[in-house]
């Protein structure tokens, strides 16, 4: 009896030893201080005037300070309008219209306003401005590659960046994943943007194709 209690003992000290050693990967560490995660995107049908609808899940208070806080869920609506005061709009889903008001950014050059919901890529969306009714399409629904694949790919490409702003298991920078849109940088197809931003305020950042995962740009900036 006595030998079954030592070998039991000796099995859980083993198992306390390799559990203590046992260190997360680069990827589960970015996962863990993900600071913004965009997972649906909508973009509306017709060109004249864009919007696009951003959802997901972002920290709460929002701010580049390398540090990861609790998440929040968010629907982003952004605008690129002709004027750069606030503006009144209805947006409708699945036939509920709400009334939200637009605030213009001076950073961006945008209108943006959070409907404060998670949504999931299937609800039927319009936006109703000054009398045009614009229908909004989830294009992320198209994507072929997904939000998680796209972190993973930028993981991989910026894994010596990475490694150095971690110590152990902790991570001391915060990361991102947004779509670039006309909206938001003018072009004319989506792509993923992934950033990392460091205690000390540096950010990396890479653009992905939401086609076929290629890196197809990266940047390094200061924003502390």
């Amino acid at each position: 009896m006595k030998k079954i209690i030592f070998t039991l003992a000796i099995f859980f000290v083993v198992l306390g030893i390799s559990g203590c050693s046992s260190k997360m990967t680069n990827l589960d560490l970015v996962v863990n201080n993900m600071s913004e995660e965009t997972e649906v995107y909508y973009c509306s049908d017709s060109g004249e005037t864009p919007f696009s609808i951003s959802s997901g899940f972002r920290e709460e208070p929002f701010k580049y300070d390398g540090s990861n806080q609790k998440k929040v869920v968010f629907a982003l609506i952004t605008a690129r309008l002709d004027t750069n005061a606030p503006e009144y709009i209805d947006v409708i889903i699945d036939g509920v219209k709400k009334t939200i008001l637009l605030q213009y950014n001076f950073i961006t050059g945008t209108h943006i306003a959070d409907l404060e919901i998670l949504l999931k890529g299937t609800e039927q969306i319009a936006v109703d401005y000054l009398g045009n009714n614009i229908n909004m399409i989830c294009q992320s629904n198209f994507f072929e590659v997904k939000a998680d694949q796209a972190i993973e790919i930028a993981v991989e490409q910026l894994g010596e960046d990475i490694s150095s702003l971690r110590e152990g298991d902790k991570l001391f920078a915060e990361c991102y994943l947004r779509v670039l849109d006309k909206v938001v940088g003018g072009f004319d197809k989506t792509f993923w943007l992934f950033s990392i931003c460091s205690v000390s305020g540096e950010m990396n950042n890479v653009i992905i194709s939401t086609a076929d995962g290629k890196i197809l740009a990266s940047s390094q900036q200061y924003v502390v």
